[in-house]
């Protein structure tokens, strides 16, 4: 069980080293529209790379961030039915759901890859005068995916140990 448990702590380390950088991502992000507005207002010429690279840091953001959000419960739960069964019952749940949202991540990886090695093969650059390379921003959702797998995979293997392990009690994250 000691290997399991260090693939899930590896997993949490890296999906939260992901958070991290999609912080600052953000913060880079809001730099770049504080420059252009200045730019726009004080000088009447704002820097035109300033919108369209805010545009690939938020989709940096938001995959890049995917796994963190999960480490720390930031997505949606419902759990209107996890509240009337009993904690087995729930521990059973949240691994049969885990175990669906993985099959659902890997296929998205799988899509994200193959788009990103189309737009690879075809060498797709912005339709604006700068012409950016496309595979960097979309690279950025083939790894949120695939960090998020590890996540998840993670959360499954610690979901499997606390419903083995019967002195682990009723904590699941």
């Amino acid at each position: 069980m000691r290997i399991l448990e260090r693939v899930e702590k590896l997993t949490t380390i890296l999906g939260n080293t992901l958070g991290q950088l999609s912080g600052w991502a953000v913060a880079v992000m809001m730099l770049l529209v504080i420059i252009e507005v200045f730019m726009r207002y004080i000088f009447n010429k704002p820097p035109l790379v300033a919108d369209e690279f805010a545009a690939y840091l938020l989709v940096a953001v938001s995959f890049l961030g995917i796994a963190y959000t999960h480490l720390v419960n930031g997505h949606v739960r419902i759990t209107f039915l996890v509240n009337r069964v009993s904690a087995k019952t729930a521990k059973w749940l949240r691994l049969i759901t885990l175990i669906l949202t993985e099959a659902f991540i890997i296929v998205m990886c799988v899509a994200s890859y193959e788009y990103l090695a189309f737009s690879v093969m075809i060498n797709e650059r912005s339709p604006s005068w700068l012409n950016f390379p496309l595979k960097y921003p979309q690279a950025t959702v083939l790894i949120g995916f695939f960090v998020f797998s590890l996540v998840m995979l993670g959360q499954i293997i610690k979901t499997a140990i606390t419903i083995a392990d019967k002195d682990r009690g009723d904590e699941f994250g």
